[in-house]
Order: structure tokens, then sequence, then C-alpha cells
């Protein structure tokens, strides 16, 4: 991502230009959040998440903190307002052919509901031939609206009593179901955007370079785990790593030896140089650790060849293997 962590300017999902949510929503549920991570984007990310575990958070109607429930039928209700429903409509030939979960018929006539025109031909999603009879993937548009509108309709068990008594709800504390790990894993992919963006650094403004790179390669370590693993040990010694590297009084110096290093293009095909990239990858990644690893008894062999390599003086015109 090219976000920098210097800039003021808005979010990316504040977006002014006209129409520009027209096939889609914004999910308010986030905003919060992205006007505020550049003081706190770790504690924010842990909050959000611990209220996905615990279900505990602020009725939408009375503001109390309680456990709360979530309105369901409100918010299917909300998300096809929301939604451009024609991205999950095909033919009677494609449902035929690939049976996808059509769910009732007075679902679908819902879903048909909130057409702007039901008597209009709409393009099937899947072979793109007109339909005047569609059908919607039930499932599909399920999961691609799990995230929106859950901070909407959370309300705690008195509210959803006097409000929505003959209403589907569901506990936002049942972890243990699909939906809910969907939600999750939805809500991480959020976050991540904007730990990224918090880490990004321009290059004239880097206090040490491995260091940097030690936050961004702990970052991207774990992202095929589960996201308990991602939480609990990755955010926190993301923490640490960044305050540590906030608090540096001074440049270090492998950022000049970084500068040499792209001077005199010593880098692989990915734009790594590989002596970098293993001085930080024999560090533990999850260890706490003070200091440079440039200048770590680990890095030896690596810092003497890159230092060689910078005293010849040329210019390596192939990208290093």
């Amino acid at each position: 991502m090219a976000w920098k962590a210097s800039s003021r300017a808005l979010p990316a999902s504040f977006d002014s230009r006209s129409n520009a949510f027209i096939n889609g929503t914004v999910n308010y549920g986030s905003t919060n959040i992205i006007e505020q991570y550049e003081s706190n984007v770790f504690q924010l990310f842990k909050k959000w998440w611990q209220q996905f575990n615990s279900g505990i958070g602020v009725c939408c109607n009375c503001l109390d903190h309680k456990l709360l429930r979530i309105c369901m039928t409100c918010k299917k209700k909300k998300d096809l307002k929301d939604v451009d429903i024609l991205k999950y409509a095909h033919c009677q030939k494609c449902q035929d052919r690939y049976r996808f979960d059509k769910g009732s018929e007075e679902e679908q006539e819902k879903y048909r509901g909130y057409l702007k025109d039901e008597n209009k031909p709409i393009e099937c999603r899947i072979c793109h031939n007109a339909t005047t009879n569609p059908f919607f993937d039930f499932t599909w548009f399920e999961l691609n609206t799990l995230h929106l509108n859950l901070d909407t309709f959370n309300f705690c068990a008195d509210c959803i009593l006097d409000d929505h008594a003959d209403h589907e709800t569901a506990k936002m504390s049942n972890n243990t179901s699909q939906s809910k790990l969907s939600m999750r894993i939805l809500t991480v992919q959020i976050l991540e955007k904007l730990l990224e963006r918090k880490l990004e650094v321009d290059e004239d403004q880097l206090k040490c370079k491995l260091r940097h790179m030690r936050m961004i390669m702990t970052k991207s370590k774990n992202t095929s785990k589960t996201p308990e693993d991602y939480i609990e040990r990755i955010i926190s010694n993301l923490e640490t790593q960044y305050h540590q590297y906030q608090d540096l009084e001074s440049t270090c110096h492998c950022v000049e030896v970084w500068k040499d290093v792209v001077k005199l293009n010593i880098l692989d095909f990915f734009e790594r140089n590989p002596h970098f990239y293993t001085m930080v990858e024999k560090t533990d990644l999850e260890e706490t650790l003070n200091g440079c690893p440039l200048e770590f008894e680990s890095s030896k062999t690596e810092k003497e060849l890159l230092l060689e390599i910078i005293r010849k003086g040329e210019k390596v015109n192939d990208k290093a293997t």
C-alpha cells in the first residue's frame, strides 16, 4: 500500500467524488476507527476485536454498555437497500445449472422487491444474458454483507424486546457460528489496512531501515493463521516494535547503508536487498529486541559481505539473486 504514516489527508473510505457509493455503501462502523487510527491504532484494533469476543458494547437505542443482540431482520432490510443486488442476480438457466442457494420463494420475493423496476430485464451475473425472472444468490449475499450495518442494529435485551419482539435476532457473543467467524475475519481485513498505513514511512524519514523492515515482516508473517493468533501475538508484538521505533532519538547507521544499497542497485527481483532481508529473518520476529539487527552477531556475515560490495562502489546492472 502506498499510504504514508505522516499524511493528514482524509482516509480512503471518505470519497468526495459524486456518486462515489452509487453501487455500494459506506461501512460507518469502521469509519470511526479510521478517524482515530493515527493516535491509537493498536488499542483500537484490540478493543474492536474484544467486542466480537465478548458481545459487550453500546446499545444503539439506550446507549447502555451491555451484552448485545443484533436484529438480523432489520439488518437484512438495510443491507438490501444499501447494496446493489444486481451483483447477485442470475437467470433460470444458470440457477438450474449451478444450483445456487436461493433460500425460500418468500426470500426471493424480498430480493425482487428491492429492484428499481421489477419488469425491466436485468443481466445475469454468470452468463450475462438478459432475464426478466431473476434469482438471487442468497448465500453469497449473506456472506458479503455480514460486516455491514453491525453498529446500527445492536441492542441490549430490554430494547430488543421492546421494539423487535417478532424479529430474528442473534447473540453477538456466539463465537462458534460460521457467520460470527466470517465477521471477525472481515474485521481483521479492515483493520489490517489501518496497520499498513500506520507502519508505512517515507524513505527520507526512516529512523532505522532494518527495524522498520522487521515491523513489516512481522505484520505479514502470520496472516495465514487464525485471527486469534493474529491478534494475540502479532498485534501485541507490533505495538512494542512500533513504540521502540518511535522512541529512537537519532537516525540509525543502517539508513546510510540502505542509501548505498539503493544507489548501487544491490536489489533482487522483488526490489529487496538479500543481505538486509536475511539479517531481519534471522531474528525472532515475535521476540522483543534491543538495537538494530545490523549490529547483531547473527548479522555479522551478511553485514561484512554487503559492506564489501559497497566499498567496491560498482553499481549492479542486473538484479542480485
